[in-house]
């Protein structure tokens, strides 16, 4: 769990520096957004990490991840699944990084989760398309 935001927004600074460079003129464009956050502007991230040679280590994690997101939202706080967050972290120059989120040797970040108090206003839903489920008796 990342309490200090000082740390997110290193990370955060990383992955945009990385964005920037990208031949994808997409990705360049995403980092060039005035409010670029790897983590949405949360206070704290929780990152979750898989062991290297765990088969199933990444759906293990969403699991995980997916858990904290509901237990969050009974608690009345906002989550947003991540997993975009890590680009720094798998560059070549993101070992300190690593070692700044103790990360131990064999594991790697998969998923995080941002949490925090949401201060969107959710706009009416739109109409369920008909047809869309199909139900087998």
């Amino acid at each position: 769990m990342v309490l200090d935001r000082r740390l997110l927004d290193q990370i955060s600074a990383a992955n945009r520096a990385l964005l920037l460079a990208s031949t994808d003129e997409a990705m360049r464009q995403r980092a060039l957004e005035p409010d670029f956050d790897s983590f949405r502007g949360s206070p704290m991230a929780i990152l979750v990490s898989g062991e290297e040679s765990a088969p199933y280590a990444l759906a293990d994690c969403a699991n995980a991840v997916e858990n904290m997101a509901l237990a969050a939202e009974s608690l009345g706080l906002s989550s947003c699944y991540n997993g975009s967050f890590k680009l720094s972290l798998e560059s070549p120059s993101g070992e300190p990084l690593l070692r700044l989120l103790h990360i131990p040797p064999g594991y790697k970040p998969l998923l995080a989760l941002s949490l925090g108090y949401g201060n969107e206003v959710l706009e009416e839903r739109a109409a369920r398309r008909p047809g869309t489920i199909t139900y087998i008796d």
